[in-house]
């Protein structure tokens, strides 16, 4: 059984977090599955009102692009912000990628 979404995580305040995306994580993803869908999800949203160097919407917009991934969603476990949103989304861009013929998994 394959995957058909899969969610790369970055924490919005760790530029290292980011940039491993493009340098390790999608690597591994498109290696395990190229047709799988991607979600990328900003961790930590709750440290954009209160720390001045995050990574800004327009980076990750741009890596959103440069990737091709379905979507970006952020969340914040602290706050709780956002979390629904991450599964919501995963639901249904997993949803749009199921082989009828068999079922969808979402790692």
């Amino acid at each position: 059984m394959t995957s058909n979404c899969f969610l790369i995580c970055f924490a919005v305040d760790s530029r290292t977090s980011f940039e491993n995306i493009s340098h390790v994580w999608i690597k591994d993803v498109r290696k395990a599955n190229r047709k799988a869908s991607i979600i990328l999800v900003g961790t930590k949203s709750d440290l954009r009102k209160t720390l001045s160097e995050t990574i800004s919407k327009e980076e990750i917009l741009k890596l959103v692009k440069d990737i091709k991934a379905s979507g970006y969603v952020e969340c914040s476990a602290f706050t709780k912000d956002g979390v629904d949103d991450v599964f919501n989304e995963a639901v249904r861009v997993a949803a749009k990628n199921i082989d009828r013929t068999n079922r969808c998994v979402i790692s």
